[in-house]
C-alpha cells in the first residue's frame, strides 16, 4: 500500500504575516543595517595621553637628561573606546603643559611693553604648543585691565574733566569704592553678571560701619532691577551673586551698578554708582572688570558746576550752607525733547536736609531769569544735632522752573553723610563737621 504525503498544514493569511512582523520604514531598516555593521567591527581600544610638552620640547632641542621612556606623550595612558573617547571632554586648562602655557603668555603680555618672548625654564611653551597644533590665542589670561572699558572711561572721563579755568577751589570727586564684577553676553540674549567683591567703601564716621547692598538696572528702560543679599556691617563684602538680563539689542545700554547702605536706600542715598557701557562686552566671552563708584546715576550728562561753602558751629550745632553761584548749566535730555527753549534758564536752589533716611527740612533761593551762570548768593541754616551727623546730610539741586509747577532738577550735589573718603582722608562734608573749617569748593554737578 503505497504511503500517502504528509498533510500540509494551510499557509496563513497575508495579514497574519504582516501583523506577526509590522511594517518597517526604509529609515529604520537602514538604521539597523547600519548598527549591524558597528557590531561586527573589532576596533581595539586606543590609548590617549596629555602631552607633557616641557619635557618633549626638550628632548627635541637635544636635551640628553631627559627622564623617563622612549614613548612619545606618554604623560597620562588611558586605554578608551573610541565612542567614550568622544564622549568625554578634555580639560586641556587641567593639565601641567596648559598652566605652563597659560604662564609663558602671561609673561609675554606684560603691561610695561618688556620682552614679550620670555621663556619658562629656559623653554619657550607658547612655540611648543603651536608645534603640537594648540592655539595658543585660547589660553590668553583674562586681563582685568580697565582699559577695556574704552566706552565707559570715555563716558567717565568726559563727566570729570571739566573746565576748571580761574577757579583755584576747583574739588575733583573722590570714588567711593570699587566693584569687580564679571560681564558675559551671548547670543541668546543673555547677559550675565557675577558680582565678585566690593571693596574700600568709605566709613560715614571714625567707627560708623554699615551693612551693604547691591542693585543692578538697566538704563535708559530702568527695569529688570536685581538686588544682592544683605551683607552686614563690612565694608569690604564678597559679594559671589550671579544675575541675568535679557537683553536684545546691548547698544545704547548702560548697566548701572550701585551700592547702598542698606539701611537708607532711597533714591539720592547710594554711596556710589558705576555705570557700564554694554558696548564693552564681547559676545560670548566672559571678562572680568573693576570699575570706581562715583556719585553719577545718569549716564551722558553733564548738567554743569556750583559753587558751595560749608561751616558747621557744634556749639549751636549749626550747619550754614551757602550757595554762590553756578556755570555752565546744560539741560538734561528730556528737556530737550519737550522742546523747552534753550535759552529760558530760569532756575533756582532747593537745599534738603536728610536725618536718618527722612526729609527734615527743605529751603528755596530766589529764582535768577535766563543765565546759564546764575549768582544765587543765598544762605541756608539747619540745625543738626552732634548725635546724627554721621546718619545726616545735604542735597543741593538746581531746578528748571517751568510751568503749572512742573519744576525739574538741572543737577545736584549731595553732600554727607560720609566724612571719610575710601584713603581715610576727610571729605568737605567731614572737614566742616569734624574739623570745624569753613569749606568753599567748586563742585561737578551730576544725576
Amino acid at each position: 500500500m503505497a504511503l500517502r504525503p504528509p498533510h500540509k498544514l494551510p499557509q496563513p493569511h497575508r495579514r497574519w504575516p504582516r501583523a506577526l512582523n509590522p511594517f518597517r520604514s526604509p529609515r529604520e531598516l537602514s538604521k539597523s543595517r547600519e548598527e549591524k555593521e558597528a557590531v561586527d567591527l573589532c576596533v581595539p581600544s586606543i590609548t590617549v595621553s596629555s602631552p607633557e610638552l616641557l619635557r618633549d620640547g626638550a628632548r627635541d632641542q637635544g636635551n640628553p637628561t631627559h627622564p623617563g621612556s622612549p614613548l612619545r606623550h606618554a604623560g597620562t595612558m588611558v586605554n578608551m573606546s573610541p565612542t567614550k573617547v568622544l564622549q568625554q571632554q578634555v580639560r586641556w586648562l587641567n593639565s601641567q603643559s596648559m598652566q605652563d602655557i597659560n604662564t609663558a603668555l602671561t609673561c609675554s603680555h606684560k603691561k610695561d611693553g618688556s620682552n614679550a618672548n620670555m621663556s619658562v625654564k629656559g623653554i619657550d611653551t607658547a612655540e611648543i604648543a603651536r608645534t603640537y597644533g594648540l592655539d595658543t590665542s585660547l589660553y590668553i589670561p583674562v586681563d582685568t585691565d580697565s582699559g577695556l572699558m574704552s566706552r565707559s572711561n570715555e563716558a567717565l572721563n568726559a563727566w570729570r574733566s571739566s573746565d576748571t579755568r580761574g577757579k583755584a577751589d576747583w574739588l575733583q570727586e573722590a570714588s567711593c569704592g570699587t566693584i569687580h564684577f564679571t560681564a558675559a553676553y551671548f547670543q541668546k540674549k543673555k547677559l550675565l553678571i557675577h558680582v565678585n567683591k566690593v571693596e574700600h567703601l568709605p566709613p560715614k564716621g571714625e567707627h560708623h560701619t554699615y551693612s551693604v547692598v547691591v542693585k543692578l538696572i538697566i538704563l535708559p528702560l530702568d527695569k529688570q532691577l536685581h538686588v544682592s543679599k544683605i551683607y552686614k556691617n563690612n565694608l569690604n563684602p564678597e559679594i559671589e551673586e550671579d544675575f541675568e538680563f535679557i537683553i536684545k539689542h546691548p547698544l545704547g545700554k548702560v548697566l548701572r551698578l550701585s551700592v547702598y547702605d542698606a539701611d537708607y536706600q532711597g533714591k539720592h542715598e547710594a554711596v556710589g554708582h558705576a555705570l557700564f557701557y554694554l558696548e564693552d562686552v564681547m559676545a560670548g566671552r566672559p571678562r572680568k572688570y573693576a570699575m570706581r563708584l562715583y556719585k553719577q546715576s545718569q549716564p551722558d550728562v553733564d548738567p554743569g558746576n556750583i559753587r558751595v561753602s560749608l561751616s558747621y558751629k557744634r556749639e549751636t550745632m549749626i550747619l550754614n550752607v551757602l550757595v554762590m553761584e553756578a556755570c555752565n548749566l546744560l539741560l538734561p535730555m528730556s528737556a530737550a525733547k519737550n522742546k523747552r527753549p534753550a535759552d529760558k534758564y530760569n532756575t533756582y536752589v532747593k537745599v534738603v536736609y536728610i536725618s536718618c533716611g527722612e526729609k527734615m527740612k527743605s529751603r528755596k533761593s530766589a529764582i535768577v531769569y535766563n543765565n546759564r551762570n546764575p549768582t544765587y548768593n543765598e544762605i541756608f541754616t539747619f540745625k543738626l544735632s552732634s548725635n546724627f551727623l554721621h546718619e545726616s546730610s545735604i542735597i543741593v539741586s538746581v531746578m528748571l522752573k517751568g510751568k503749572l509747577k512742573k519744576d525739574m532738577p538741572i543737577g545736584r550735589l549731595v553732600l554727607g553723610p560720609f566724612q571719610y573718603t575710601e584713603g581715610r582722608e576727610k571729605t568737605p562734608w567731614g572737614r566742616a563737621l569734624l574739623s570745624q573749617e569753613e569749606v568753599t569748593h567748586w563742585f561737578r554737578m551730576y544725576l
